[in-house]
């Protein structure tokens, strides 16, 4: 570029400009400030348009390929671009009296070129806010399908298996919990032990499986007759154990009477009936949970001595 502005007669000759006289297809005239070309300068737009050749047949393959046509913006301004180096070669090997066209084919190249790469950059914010929102759709999905896996864990770890009643695990946390807030508020609580009466015989002369069905089925009284601030849960094999908050030793009784008159009057398929019995202990400020566990399970083998099928409290 330098060198196209030196004093010689290889390149564009500064002291060789002049005013010229143009005709515009033969319709318009017009006069310009012109440059006398060298030979060196006409070398260049050879080899210029060799090259924007070069580059047209790249692209026209590119929309071929990608687009299966070449109708499109790119390949039309470079082929208008093509046109115009040609016309302009004539001109400089002054075949034509006309001004060069290959500037105003640059201008609408770049023009286009400047529209391509807005249109592709909108085009891309728009796929990054898709992805963004595809992204967070996943996010949201994977971290709802991770709070059901950890709320299914949570709940296998805390729920016996078959009567889906708590478990001993989770009756224990429950129970520590509950001597902590006593002592710190002094509010009583209590606790029932209950045992199905003769349960062995249930599963020798009828089967486990529907040993299993009574299990269930006395698990659903429980959970149908206990108030809602009341913890019932499987303690260990027939034994279900009932945590009864704010509940003193007397309002604990009733409850307990209630549910063994609702399962003495359950009935259980060929059974003819099902009975338990009950041990109640209200916690003491110098109780732990073993000596509270320990007296109500007193209680329970003071029923079942008794003749089965009753409450006791103590």
């Amino acid at each position: 570029m330098i060198a196209s502005f030196t004093t010689s007669d290889l390149t564009l000759s500064a002291d060789k400009a002049y005013i010229k006289e143009f005709e515009l297809f033969g319709t318009a005239k017009f006069t310009a400030y012109e440059f006398s070309p060298g030979i060196l300068f006409e070398l260049f737009m050879l080899l210029g348009f060799a090259e924007t050749i070069f580059l047209f047949v790249i692209i026209l393959r590119y929309y071929h390929n990608r687009y299966g046509t070449v109708l499109k913006p790119m390949p039309i301004v470079f082929s208008i671009l093509l046109l115009a180096g040609g016309y302009d070669i004539f001109s400089a090997l002054g075949l034509t009296n006309s001004i060069y066209m290959s500037e105003f084919a640059f201008m609408i190249l770049l023009l286009t070129m400047a529209y391509r790469l807005t249109s592709n950059f909108i085009d891309a914010i728009d796929e990054v806010e898709r992805l963004n929102l595809y992204l967070d759709t996943i996010v949201k999905a994977r971290t709802r399908e991770l709070e059901e896996k950890n709320n299914t864990l949570q709940m296998l770890s805390t729920t016996d298996p078959l009567t889906k009643l708590f478990n001993r695990r989770y009756l224990e946390d429950k129970l520590k919990k509950k001597v902590v807030h006593s002592e710190r508020h002094g509010t009583p609580f209590s606790v029932i032990l209950m045992d199905i009466d003769k349960f062995k015989s249930v599963n020798d002369n009828y089967g486990h499986d529907l040993g299993d069905q009574v299990l269930i089925s006395i698990s659903k009284t429980l959970l149908d007759n206990i108030r809602e601030t009341d913890v019932a849960g499987r303690w260990g094999g027939e034994e279900f154990l009932i945590l009864t908050p704010e509940t003193d030793i007397v309002v604990c009784k009733t409850l307990a009477e209630r549910l063994r008159i609702q399962i003495q009057n359950k009935s259980h398929a060929s059974i003819d009936q099902i009975t338990a019995s009950f041990g109640i202990a209200q916690f003491k400020p110098d109780d732990s949970i073993n000596s509270l566990i320990k007296r109500s399970d007193n209680r329970l083998y003071k029923a079942k001595d008794s003749g089965r099928n009753q409450v006791i409290a103590g």
